[in-house]
């Protein structure tokens, strides 16, 4: 496929010439730019890349929507491991809903049977250039990291790790307010496995500066992992520094295993203590000893922000997932040729619009060179052939808008009930944490009292037996020794007493954790059943959009060839070069 560097147009491998500006073309760099895929989506550009898949800029073929289109890497689709984690981990991503994760819209496979995924098209910077940009000031850092959480917090419930968080997959959107935005990029997709700043071989999934020490040795790592990345990041923001700092991979991950990282504190000494207490329980070795879940933190980072002073902390509520910045410009989550992109601007309208306003100049073209209806048949023919293939074209696009219509209200349905499903999920998921932090104190408790147990019990035992060994006789040591074994003894008591108070309260809170377990289990089913049922439905429609999309592209590859001729033929005539002048700009 050939491009016109001018007007963006697409021509077969044939043509040499742009048909509107004359400008020579050049060969498509990318095979995949300006493919038509699943019948929907047409690219436009390519974003960035990573090790296992292309994002590329594109737009909806039938109304011009910006999206984003992730595609699999061929030279990986033989990967059965790999394609089933990115199917996988797509489908949950795509049910999670929330505004605080990137929308996964659409999913499925080229003819070729490359899977892709189609993402909503974002504003902004990633928090990785944010960073970059110097020390960012504690209260936007604590809300950017809140925010964050809460789309984590929706994620684990629904048993989705993230496995590489840090800021380059993180997103802050602008707002038409001036406010941050924060959205959570690449859910679950381990496309860091070839990174450069990962072993070749990709024994390691994952960066190495936020990677939790159990992500060192296990790839099953649960979702304490992702609290350990939030972490680090909470300590650059507090102190522009990593905890850990290395010249190589292995550096990162000795230190992540062995070392204790130096507070905060040591740092910047008038942070919050609570802050520093927080950040340092964040990056536990033991993820046992980190907080039990992320709503944890967001309780607990949200009583910090609150004492904050400069400025205040604004918990924005936020927009509904189904929101959109006001002023897109082109999002690439792999994090290479984003900002090329978004210089770019906006793309190209809708391809039917056009051959629209092409086809009026064609007849302008035709009634100026040949007054009269004085043309040479076979250009009447051409041009004929021309407003055939418009009127088909917008008579297909009008059965694919009715089939789109469809997909969108299945889409729009869906996604409603995820949020209900979601707002749900955030009440019991609140509910799961408050009970999983009084176990952690009831246990806590229990400890304390075997170990009193554990203790009391040698004294006991020590002045029973020296009790035992003295004369019957009353003498003043032998009270002292009876006083001192009922004071062991009343001591031993208690502890026996309250230990036992304690495992009744920890069994009491496990039986209220399953309980909890249960009706989120409950959640979790229901949700899976009406998502699948609506990607079932979708996928019946969009079968039919496929087969009209492909219809079209043919429609238009021969609406081409016949423009080209037509504009060949009358391009030297004189009195049109102010048409052709208006057909360049169009193309523009």
């Amino acid at each position: 496929m050939k491009i016109c560097p001018t007007c963006g147009l697409r021509y077969p491998d044939e043509n040499t010439h742009c048909f509107i500006d004359r400008a020579e073309l050049n060969e498509a760099p990318d095979p995949n730019i300006g493919r038509l895929i699943g019948g929907r989506y047409r690219i436009e550009s390519l974003l960035g890349e990573g090790g296992m898949a292309m994002v590329y800029a594109a737009r909806t073929a039938l109304d011009g929507k910006p999206v984003a289109i992730k595609i699999f890497r061929k030279e990986l689709a033989k990967d059965q491991k790999l394609r089933e984690r990115f199917r996988r981990e797509a489908t949950s991503a795509k049910r999670l809903a929330h505004p605080h994760i990137i929308e996964i819209m659409d999913s499925g496979e080229t003819e070729d049977g490359t899977q892709y995924l189609v993402m909503e098209y974002l504003s902004g910077e990633s928090l990785e250039s944010v960073f970059e940009q110097g020390q960012v000031p504690l209260a936007r850092g604590i809300d950017l990291m809140l925010q964050t959480l809460d789309g984590l917090a929706r994620a684990h419930d629904f048993e989705v790790v993230h496995r590489d968080l840090k800021p380059d997959n993180l997103f802050v959107v602008r707002l038409e307010d001036g406010s941050d935005h924060m959205k959570i990029l690449d859910f679950g997709i381990a496309r860091s496995m070839h990174d450069p700043r990962l072993t070749g071989a990709g024994e390691v999934f994952g960066t190495p500066q936020y990677m939790a020490p159990e992500r060192i040795t296990s790839i099953d790592a649960g979702p304490s992992a992702d609290l350990y990345a939030i972490g680090v990041m909470l300590y650059q923001i507090v102190t522009n520094r990593l905890p850990f700092e290395a010249n190589d991979i292995s550096g990162f991950l000795l230190k992540h295993l062995r070392e204790v990282p130096v507070a905060p504190s040591k740092h910047v000494p008038d942070i919050p203590k609570a802050l520093d207490t927080l950040i340092l329980r964040l990056l536990e070795k033991d993820p046992a000893k980190r907080p039990v879940d992320a709503h944890a933190v967001i309780k607990e980072l949200s009583a910090i922000a609150a004492q904050i002073p400069r400025p205040q902390v604004a918990r924005r509520v936020p927009p509904p997932p189904t929101s959109r910045p006001a002023v897109p410009s082109l999002e690439g989550p792999l994090g290479q040729a984003r900002g090329a992109a978004a210089r770019k601007g906006t793309l190209a309208p809708a391809t039917f619009e056009r051959w629209e306003r092409r086809v009026q100049i064609f007849s302008q073209m035709m009634d100026r060179a040949y007054p009269g209806g004085r043309s040479k048949p076979e250009l009447s023919s051409l041009l004929d052939r021309v407003r055939t293939a418009v009127t088909r074209m917008g008579e297909q696009r009008q059965r694919s808008l009715r089939e789109q219509m469809k997909i969108e209200a299945i889409h729009t349905q869906s996604r409603e009930a995820q949020g209900r499903f979601g707002r749900a999920m955030d009440t019991l998921g609140q509910d799961q944490s408050r009970v999983r932090e009084e176990i952690a104190r009831a246990k806590q408790v229990r400890d304390e009292y075997q170990h009193v147990l554990a203790r009391g019990g040698t004294p006991f035992a020590q002045i029973h037996s020296k009790v035992v060994s003295s004369p019957a006789a009353p003498t003043a040591e032998l009270t002292q020794l009876y006083r001192a074994g009922l004071e062991a003894l009343e001591n031993l008591g208690r502890a026996m007493h309250e230990h036992q108070r304690a495992v009744a309260w920890l069994e009491a809170k496990e039986r209220e954790v399953q309980d909890v377990n249960f009706q989120i289990e409950a959640l979790r089913s229901q949700l899976a059943k009406l998502s699948q049922a609506a990607e079932d439905e979708s996928g019946q429609v969009q079968q039919s959009v496929g087969q009209l999309g492909a219809e079209m592209a043919q429609i238009e590859q021969g609406l081409m060839a016949d423009a080209v001729k037509l504009a060949d033929d009358l391009r030297p005539v004189p009195v049109l070069h102010n048409l052709f002048a208006e057909l360049e700009a169009d193309g523009n």
